[in-house]
């Protein structure tokens, strides 16, 4: 484009007239121009570069004509600016992403399902001679239940845990402590360890549960716990030994519940053979059940919430050697003076009647106590002294039985060459009376008189087992009505003159008295141990009323021989109250009536009275929804 102006040459005559050149032509800018002039600057116009054309005809403005043409300096900036926003992008994208991979790597996450093995097949070790001295070197002969030739028999205690309940989780962590407190203590301080303690649970429980459970029974090498719901050696209806049923479940597929489930995700893995098995020596158990049919076989029974006197293991293998081993294969002189081939017996039970119950106590709870769900574990003695203390932590009573066999403690023992099927398998509140009437369901033990058929334990301990009283028992039986029960605490009171006190408020009582001492007090109510006692007994039981002097002793008793601590029970007593109370009676309510478990109408209404007492309420009192 050629765009000039200059100034005309020509005089005020012609006006003075500005000449615009553009393009090579030259036009006159005047006021009045005629219409040649204006014709000639529409033609001009007509001529001018295309690119100036758009923007002349819709924008005459140099802001648009900057547009049009361009603005390097605009686009550079343009480019910074994208530039610095891409890398603000790129800046905070790799923040996030650091901050997500440090999350995730602080983050704990859930720990990995306990690992555990199986045992498909008992023929791991099918020498029996090279399993036999395998055996023989895992154990011991401290305890005189060996003989030259090494053990010679089988020793398995069967406990059940939560079984078909695994998702009451409250009743299942309060069955835990008990299981803690009571159980595990009595039987990993038994003076003999020669047996295999077994211990069922269901394979869905809780994970938090489960590996409490592992982490407290894993220092022990014969403690197994066993992912299944099928149980032996209970009843007519459960009936099975480790000689045969129990080994061929283990070694099954399924969880042993009522209603299989063939999901692998509910019961056993997908691609398994066998139970799964989390604690205890593999090799040990692998040999029990290679050695099965070789030795002989004893089966202990015992409830995940009560404990055995630390020497009862080995008071029962003592007679079971007696029993079925050759040293004691003569029976008396007869009228001849020959002695009497005494007949080898195919099965003999051996089982407790005495022992020392611990029953849970529900303290007071006033209204706004329980409002806030605390219950009030303050005591209601005034005097706060040692006294009030050991009458704090629960009551210690004695109960001895007529003739009954209590649960805790109920063994069976039975030679190589005795199948299963031969072994009478009755309920326990039924298996005395039973078996020396003659009353085996066609199995008779082979001896001549029936009654050499079952014996109750007389060991040199007092109390055979020790028994706990909660609200989580299945069958509640005397839980409630024992729970109001007192124990005068009155130092001036007669209940505790007693010659054995050393301090004016008894403190030393527990110290002094030993468990001889404690026999003797009770030695009335144990001449009724006979097995000749009439079937017809009135008084199946007895209790006895425990005085505080007693208490002292009791508790003393309860560590020396069972390992049990009172502080420990203190603290187990302070946990079934208030809203912890209500949660485990709920969770107890519901698992009534599920397999293998109590299914009572009695139990089912204590743990309602439980409900009502300790359901939480609103600041009016109202029960809470």
């Amino acid at each position: 484009m050629n765009l000039k102006q200059r100034k005309s040459k020509k005089g005020p005559a012609t006006g003075g007239d500005d000449v615009i050149t553009l393009n090579g032509h030259h036009y006159n800018d005047h006021n009045n121009k005629s219409n040649n002039n204006n014709n000639s600057l529409e033609e001009a116009n007509s001529k001018m570069s295309p690119l100036l054309l758009p923007m002349a005809q819709h924008d005459s403005s140099a802001d648009a004509l900057r547009k049009a043409t361009g603005n390097p300096f605009r686009q550079r900036q343009q480019k910074v600016v994208l530039r610095l926003v891409l890398l603000a992008v790129l800046v905070i994208g790799s923040g996030i992403m650091l901050i997500r991979w440090f999350g995730l790597a602080t983050t704990t996450l859930p720990p990995p399902p306990p690992s555990y093995y199986t045992i498909s097949s008992n023929n791991e070790y099918s020498n029996t001679q090279e399993a036999l001295e395998e055996w023989n070197k895992i154990h011991n002969d401290e305890n005189g239940t060996t003989t030259t030739g090494g053990i010679k028999f089988i020793h398995l205690l069967h406990s059940r845990f939560m079984q078909e309940q695994g998702h009451l989780t409250s009743l299942a962590w309060a069955r835990l402590l008990l299981f803690q407190v009571f159980c595990l203590p009595s039987i990993v301080h038994q003076s003999s360890q020669n047996f295999l303690w077994l211990i069922k649970m269901d394979p869905n429980l809780n994970q938090d549960v489960l590996r409490h459970l592992i982490a407290i029974v894993e220092p022990f090498d014969n403690i197994y716990l066993i992912a299944s719901n099928h149980n032996f050696l209970i009843s007519q209806d459960q009936p099975g030994l480790w000689r045969t049923s129990e080994i061929r479940e283990l070694q099954s597929n399924g969880d042993g519940s009522s209603s299989e489930s063939s999901d692998p995700t509910t019961s056993q893995d997908s691609g398994t053979i066998g139970k799964r098995i989390y604690t205890g020596n593999r090799k040990r158990l692998a040999l029990a059940m290679a050695l099965a049919n070789d030795l002989t076989v004893l089966e202990t029974r015992l409830d995940a919430d009560d404990g055995l006197h630390k020497d009862y293991m080995q008071y029962i293998q003592q007679q079971v050697m007696k029993e079925f081993h050759p040293n004691n294969s003569e029976g008396e002189k007869g009228a001849d003076g020959h002695k009497n081939k005494k007949p080898q017996l195919l099965y003999k039970y051996w089982c407790s009647r005495r022992s020392l119950e611990w029953h849970w106590q529900l303290h007071s709870q006033q209204p706004e106590q329980i409002v806030t769900g605390v219950a009030d574990n303050k005591r209601e003695h005034k005097n706060n002294n040692n006294d009030d203390e050991i009458t704090n932590a629960g009551v210690l009573q004695i109960k001895i039985h007529n003739e009954m066999c209590i649960t805790p403690g109920i063994t069976v023992g039975y030679p190589a060459g005795v199948d299963e099927s031969q072994v009478a398998v009755i309920q326990h509140n039924k298996l005395f009376q039973r078996l020396v009437a003659g009353n085996n369901d066609g199995r008779p033990c082979g001896a001549l008189n029936p009654q050499d058929c079952i014996v109750f334990v007389n060991g040199d301990f007092t109390f055979d087992a020790i028994r706990s009283r909660t609200p989580t028992s299945a069958g509640m039986l005397e839980v409630l009505a024992a729970s109001t029960a007192t124990v005068p605490s009155d130092p001036d009171s007669e209940l505790w003159q007693d010659p054995t006190r050393t301090s004016q408020h008894g403190q030393e009582v527990g110290r002094k008295l030993d468990s001889a001492a404690l026999a003797a007090s009770i030695a009335t109510s144990s001449s009724s141990s006979s097995t000749t006692t009439s079937h017809h007994d009135k008084q199946p039981h007895e209790l006895h009323q425990s005085t505080p002097w007693m208490q002292y002793a009791f508790w003393h008793f309860l560590y020396e021989s069972f390992y049990i601590s009172r502080d420990q029970v203190l603290y187990v007593q302070n946990y079934f109250q208030g809203s912890r109370l209500f949660a485990i009676a709920q969770d107890n309510l519901l698992g009534q009536c599920t397999s293998f478990h109590s299914c009572k109408e009695s139990s089912k209404l204590h743990l309602q009275t439980i409900l009502n007492m300790t359901q939480p309420r609103t600041a009016t009192g109202e029960a809470r929804a």
